[in-house]
């Protein structure tokens, strides 16, 4: 065997050791998002990676809604040069229990807890700024400050991470966001990820750009639930695991899949719920015909929405031609702004002391 043959094998060698070693790195660590992977532990895990939503809309013609500006949003804006609708990268959110909260008629009620990650193009300088004025308290942790915005009966922490990272906890407790300054700071490589990330990913199809999962109990804590539209909740066996997803329609082309999996225990428990769904489906399709008139593409949607069993999963899905989806994206936005990031609160600054 020549030197030259002797080079070439031990260069194929090579190449394929690091291709494989690289497959092994990409499933055992990548398969869950990194910014998923450095939150707390929680009930549930919302995704958002808006990069790739870019690209599609922009090939389409269409682009991000601009979010309505009231006062207090446009002032942030203004004064911290960060736009959610322009900025914004990735959202990776933990939903926790409910916490008894006063709302804002001064009753008493529960109220689910979140710490979210924000990753994105930020000024450092210009968000701590603003959020100095709108503090109550500083902590510092880890290298970090961390800061206390009183917020509607709570306390929203917020900690700027880098010129790309922003960490948001409304807990009572400052344990989450302290692991999630701790977890900011780790290697991807050193990132297990929520337990209830790690077992369910796998029901998460590839390429989604979005995903939710978790075992979402009542506020009593006596079963698990599925929000419906219209405020309804329906009732899921014990046990159950949520995992719900949006991406690219492989029905579709062009179009967007929606996709919701209640992975029960047993498929007596999935045969049951899924009765259940078909019947709500049916309540559901008629009022959603009513709603959305003679429109097609909303029609078209509504009447892709299909429920079946799939062993222990009950599988929701449904098929959104681009026409809805850029109906939805182009159309009245309801939510005025996002929280807690911009909170009604006066700076601390105005007038010469906190209001």
């Amino acid at each position: 065997m020549s030197t030259t043959q002797k080079r070439l094998i031990l260069a194929l060698s090579v190449a394929i050791l690091l291709i494989v070693s690289g497959v092994w790195v990409s499933t055992a660590t990548n398969s869950v998002p990194e910014l998923a992977r450095r939150l707390p532990v929680a009930d549930g895990y919302l995704y958002l990676d808006l990069r790739p939503v870019r690209v599609v809309l922009s090939a389409k013609g269409a682009s991000l809604p601009a979010i309505q500006r009231e006062a207090e949003y446009d002032a942030f804006v203004k004064q911290t040069g960060f736009e959610f609708e322009r900025d914004l990268d990735q959202a990776a959110i933990a939903i926790h229990g409910f916490e008894l909260t006063k709302n804002e008629n001064g009753t008493v009620e529960l109220q689910r807890r979140y710490s979210e990650f924000f990753a994105g193009k930020f000024d450092p300088e210009k968000i701590n700024a603003w959020l100095l004025a709108h503090s109550e308290s500083k902590e510092k942790f880890a290298g970090h400050d961390i800061y206390s915005i009183p917020y509607e009966g709570r306390t929203v922490r917020v900690a700027v991470l880098g010129n790309d990272l922003v960490a948001i906890s409304n807990t009572t407790d400052p344990a989450p966001i302290h692991t999630m300054v701790e977890t900011a700071e780790k290697s991807q490589f050193t990132l297990d990820g929520p337990p209830l990330i790690k077992e369910n990913m796998q029901y998460i199809p590839f390429g989604s750009a979005a995903w939710l999962m978790g075992n979402f109990l009542s506020p009593d804590k006596k079963a698990p639930i599925l929000p419906l539209p219209g405020g309804v909740n329906l009732s899921l066996p014990q046990g159950t695991v949520t995992v719900a997803s949006v991406g690219i329609s492989t029905q579709n082309v062009g179009g967007i899949e929606f996709k919701l999996q209640a992975i029960t225990r047993s498929e007596q428990d999935a045969r049951a719920l899924t009765e259940t769904a078909g019947t709500f489906l049916q309540l559901f399709r008629s009022a959603s015909a009513a709603a959305g008139g003679s429109d097609p593409d909303v029609r078209k949607f509504f009447d892709s929405v299909q429920v079946t069993q799939e062993g222990a999963h009950t599988v929701f899905t449904a098929q959104a031609p681009f026409g809805f989806l850029k109906k939805t994206v182009n159309g009245p936005l309801q939510t005025n702004r996002p929280q807690p990031l911009a909170p009604e609160v006066k700076s601390k600054n105005d007038d010469g002391k906190k209001k």
